[in-house]
């Protein structure tokens, strides 16, 4: 079988066992113990030639490894839970495997076919759903992608084996009823630590995108402890005032004592979305507009950082502690369930949800979240086909809380999203041994799937690609194994927090960051300047897109001329308008 190879990482050759690594391994105190040597890649291919396609269970940090195992007559191709390195590949059964670190380098081998997978496209079009799973499929047919948390050999005729990456359980997890709140928050500080530590380790300048939010403030504060020498933190600050939150992050940059600067997104909006997908090579998943990422990089490229740390998915990982609120209501205590609703009606920012939201009273913000809630309840429950359990909840409640179904379902009809929208997928993709959870199992499942859904891996990835074009590393030290299984662990009433959520980062948190910043509980919402993004492109978007452009064998062009005109106020029209905007753009690159 030919082998087709362009890969960023290093190659090494151990006796006729050829292997390809990107990345970093966390364990390599214990693995070296075991393989008498540090260095990453022959600690990954003695990690296989020991344990075969188990390996995986065995290796901890962030990486992409192929392994050529001429003896076996097989290629092992596996890649980390945290997708940070990506990996395609081409397979044509007894004829050749081709795969690269980026897309075009897959597809520019002669033997690849070039053509585009319209289902792909399709899926693309209709939007992703928050918590879909990762797809292995690519914007091609031919060329798909490793899936994060997965290793998998290829034999001359056949994929001959898939293994998960299951996610450890937290040792404790059985018996945590007998730990205290603070054993889970020194627990959390000391591994939030160690993975801040390992993505900055032998980095010579350390950047951090301090963005003043919760996560990347505690991710930059904490890297700063544990540096000499003052850590470059770079803001990227849209110009909208409504979104500025230059004073947290300066707070945090005086309180620790970083080099901080701040950056503004260039306004040459197409052409770095242009570069972006040219980069990429197919239409980006951000959720900011590329000239966001792309001023903090060149920023960070400008100060010689060789890494730049993220916040990213940290609320998530930590959690809000939502299931705590989930067993009140099912389990019908009323008092409490009302009891809990008012403290996050005091301390969440819903204004996302609900109009004038900062300007209404303590009563009526109350009230306000009462009906939200139970219209979250009422989509889920016609997501998850619970329908009339939830009903009867709803009407069980109603005297309590003075929320009526009506309101409830008028609150809902408004919310709905469009009919772009892409019909529920029926796939469950997480690899958790669930057999030792005492706790709500079905909450540490969605928890898990939440924070290793498509929408944040494609996000990590993309990131990756960005950063390499400006000569650094992006890292994201939520993404840590062993913190994300201890987080799946946390009981959930700790990361409820009174309402505050994400309780241990909090805590653990207390006289590192200033109280400005690790008391905060708002979040900036970044709708106004997608939408002011947005509207700079939709003034020439039908002009370069013209009426036989090959973007309208997949999109509507009446449709999204309608949107050009007239940008809605919720997020799903906007979102949809940036990926058919994006496609054009990705076919353009293309020719």
């Amino acid at each position: 079988m030919k082998k087709c190879v362009r890969f960023e990482g290093a190659r090494v050759h151990v006796g006729q066992t050829e292997v390809y690594f990107e990345g970093k391994i966390k364990n390599t105190d214990e693995l070296a113990g075991i393989f008498l040597t540090r260095n990453p890649a022959d600690l990954a291919v003695a990690a296989y030639q020991r344990w075969g396609h188990n390996c995986v269970q065995h290796l901890l940090g962030t990486f992409a490894l192929v392994v050529i195992d001429p003896v076996a007559q097989r290629i092992f191709c596996a890649r980390d839970p945290s997708g940070t390195h990506p990996l395609y590949y081409c397979f044509e059964p007894n004829h050749f495997f081709a795969f690269g670190t980026r897309i075009q380098d897959v597809l520019s081998f002669e033997n690849v076919p070039k053509h585009i997978d319209n289902q792909t496209i399709g899926r693309y079009l209709r939007g992703a759903q928050d918590y879909s799973p990762y797809a292995p499929d690519s914007f091609y047919e031919a060329v798909k992608r490793i899936e994060p948390g997965y290793g998998v050999s290829f034999s001359a005729g056949a994929i001959a084996n898939k293994t998960a990456w299951p996610l450890p359980l937290y040792p404790e997890i059985s018996t945590h009823t007998e730990l205290t709140e603070s054993d889970w928050v020194v627990r959390f500080a000391e591994l939030f630590n160690e993975s801040v530590s390992f993505q900055t380790d032998h980095c010579q300048t350390i950047g951090s995108h301090l963005s003043g939010g919760l996560d990347s403030s505690s991710v930059s504060a904490v890297a700063q402890l544990k540096n000499l020498k003052p850590i470059e933190t770079v803001q990227v600050h849209t110009g909208l005032e409504t979104i500025d939150e230059r004073p947290f992050a300066e707070a945090v940059a005086r309180n620790s004592g970083t080099s901080h600067h701040v950056v503004q997104p260039s306004d040459q909006v197409w052409q770095q979305l242009t570069a972006t997908t040219a980069l990429l090579g197919y239409p980006h998943q951000l959720a900011l507009p590329p000239c966001f990422h792309w001023a903090a990089s060149a920023k960070a490229a400008e100060l010689g950082c060789d890494v730049l740390l993220t916040g990213h998915d940290g609320d998530t990982v930590v959690g809000y502690g939502n299931g705590h609120v989930q067993t009140i209501l099912e389990q019908r205590q009323w008092d409490n369930l009302a009891l809990a609703m008012a403290q996050l009606a005091r301390k969440r920012d819903i204004s996302n949800l609900v109009k004038n939201w900062d300007s209404l009273s303590e009563t009526e913000k109350i009230s306000a979240f009462e009906v939200a809630f139970w219209g979250n309840e009422i989509k889920k429950s016609l997501q998850n086909r619970a329908f009339f359990s939830t009903l009867n909840h709803l009407f069980s409640a109603s005297l309590r809380f003075g929320v009526y179904p009506w309101q409830v379902f008028e609150w809902w009809r408004k919310r709905r999203p469009p009919a772009t929208s892409a019909p529920r997928t029926e796939a469950v993709h997480f690899a958790i041994d669930k057999r030792e959870i005492k706790e709500n199992p079905a909450t540490k499942a969605t928890h898990y799937q939440q924070i290793y859904c498509g929408r944040m891996l494609d996000v990590t990835e993309q990131l990756t690609h960005v950063g390499r074009h400006f000569g650094h590393q992006y890292a994201h030290p939520f993404y840590d194994r062993e913190l994300v299984a201890l987080c799946l662990a946390t009981p959930e009433k700790l990361r409820f927090d009174h309402g505050s959520g994400r309780g241990p980062l909090r805590r653990a948190m207390r006289g590192v960051l200033p109280e400005i910043t690790r008391l905060r509980t708002q979040k900036s919402y970044f709708n106004a300047y997608n939408r002011q993004v947005s509207q700079l492109m939709a003034t020439d978007a039908l002009g370069i897109f013209g009426k036989n452009h090959p973007l309208w064998q997949h999109a509507n062009r009446e449709l999204f001329a309608r949107s050009c005109q007239n940008f809605s106020d919720q997020p799903p029209s906007l979102l949809h308008f940036n990926a058919v905007l994006q496609l054009g753009i990705w076919l353009d690159t293309r020719q």
